[in-house]
């Protein structure tokens, strides 16, 4: 009998370097910010504005051009002086804290044009999350896509017209216990349970792309992996990472499959064996530089693959390579905070550069 490993591995896509090569992100059109995407976040209650923070900030880090967070009105200036990058919209709030289940008239404006939008990412309230949902789907442009997370995935299942809204044009990043509220079906998919199945069959019922503990899923029945797993990747702020890359890849023009796949490879990548440490920590703002997998330089082998292999369309910047020509001098970083300025420093070795690129250039421009 086979393993469910062996059982997916004769099922399932496995995504490697070289598929990633062979499919390749979309190349800017331009020059400037709205050539790589305009992408929102919205989330950051009172007490979780976190993981609206670390979700924007990944999504930086994949090059999206324009970032807006909106997030609860009373940390709004806190969020803003935090990543000084993006752009603030405040949203109403209960007593308590929670963002409410309404859509202002500036950000339905907002998520009418903008190219990609992510829904949940430190959100704590079911029935406003439910609301705030309802409210967006006449609200969201008809090009524009759409990544749900955390408590958005655990109450999608009782707000009606998701699919014939945003079918299509849907990621879903749940872990294994919202994978279950969205079937609707709790017990059935931890432990022993049939993960690709259930993958699988979100996928289909929501019309949605769906990526969970690195099988993803597209309704049109096709499946992919990527291994080996990382337990670094159970810690606080991995699923906030995991859906703002989903989002700024999104925001480049990537198709939600292109962009699932991509982001769970880069993601589990990021945890698998940071330099330096052990595996545990893929969020992007961690202090420590060294044991950041997103923050510090990654070589470009055929092990890690954090910058698309063509280099066309990208602006590289910056970097000081040493008489070796072969890593990166720090650039200079917020104070206190270990966070670089501008962009992120991605080292060649001579023998691996693409055509063009300068040593320690960087992907964001």
């Amino acid at each position: 009998m086979l393993s469910r490993t062996d059982h997916l591995a004769q099922q399932a896509t496995l995504i490697t370097p070289r598929l990633l090569q062979d499919w390749p992100l979309p190349a800017p059109s331009g020059s400037g910010k709205s050539s790589r995407g305009d992408v929102w976040v919205i989330g950051g209650a009172r007490g979780t504005p976190g993981a609206a923070m670390l979700a924007g900030t990944a999504a930086l880090r994949v090059g999206a051009g324009r970032l807006t967070l909106a997030v609860a009105e009373s940390v709004a200036v806190a969020v803003a002086v935090a990543i000084p990058e993006c752009g603030i919209h405040p949203l109403p709030e209960t007593s308590g804290g929670s963002v409410r289940g309404v859509v202002t008239g500036e950000l339905a404006d907002g998520v009418a044009s903008c190219n990609a939008v992510l829904v949940g990412s430190g959100l704590d309230d079911p029935g406003n999350t439910a609301a705030l949902i309802e409210s967006l789907l006449p609200a969201v442009g008809d090009r524009t896509t759409v990544v749900l997370d955390a408590y958005a995935l655990g109450v999608l299942h009782e707000v009606a017209g998701v699919t014939d809204r945003w079918a299509g044009r849907l990621v879903l990043t749940p872990n294994t216990d919202e994978l279950e509220r969205l079937l609707e079906a709790p017990g059935s998919v931890d432990g022993t349970g049939d993960l690709v199945g259930a993958v699988r069959q979100a996928a289909d019922r929501y019309g949605a792309v769906v990526t969970c503990h690195n099988v993803i899923a597209d309704p049109g029945g096709r499946l992919w992996q990527a291994e080996p797993n990382c337990v670094g990747l159970g810690t606080s702020g991995s699923g906030d990472v995991l859906g703002g890359v989903v989002l700024g890849l999104l925001g480049r023009g990537a198709d939600p499959a292109q962009a699932a796949c991509w982001a769970t490879y880069l993601h589990l990548m990021a945890a698998s064996e940071p330099s330096g440490s052990s595996p545990g920590t893929c969020s992007p703002n961690s202090p420590d530089s060294s044991t950041n997998p997103l923050h510090r330089p990654v070589t470009i082998d055929r092990h890690k693959l954090l910058a698309p292999p063509e280099p066309r369309g990208f602006r590289y910047t910056g970097g000081q390579a040493d008489p070796a020509g072969t890593r990166v001098r720090p650039r200079p970083v917020v104070p206190g905070s270990g966070r670089p300025l501008v962009g992120v420093p991605i080292p060649f070795r001579s023998t691996d550069r693409p055509a063009g690129a300068v040593a320690g250039a960087s992907i964001q421009g």
